[in-house]
């Protein structure tokens, strides 16, 4: 399973910081910021504007809404959605749909 880390080119570029990788394939669109020491799963979707706090990481097959915000140091669990201006502030340690400040899981 390759892994890559990315570097922000232009303005448009989503902004990575230096330890951060990604799984294959994943999407980070333009916007979006990633911090240090991020790890992103394979078949990953990060919304334009999300945040990715250092240290976080999200499993496989995530959506992180636009605008969302993981905080630094917090674990995805894989198959989850973060809905558009999400806050997640705690582990999200099972697969569901998730929304809200502080998120949570909406069924």
């Amino acid at each position: 399973m390759p892994r890559s880390t990315a570097a922000a080119s232009s303005p448009r570029s989503p902004s990575w910081r230096p330890g951060g990788a990604a799984g294959a394939p994943a999407i980070v669109n333009h916007g979006a910021e990633v911090d240090h020491d991020v790890q992103v799963g394979d078949f990953c979707h990060v919304a334009p504007l999300a945040a990715l706090g250092g240290g976080a990481h999200v499993g496989a097959n995530v959506l992180v809404g636009s605008g969302a915000t993981v905080l630094p140091n917090t674990r995805v669990a894989s198959d989850v959605t973060i809905g558009a201006g999400a806050a997640v502030c705690g582990h999200l340690a099972e697969a569901g749909r998730y929304g809200g400040v502080p998120a949570r899981r909406l069924g």
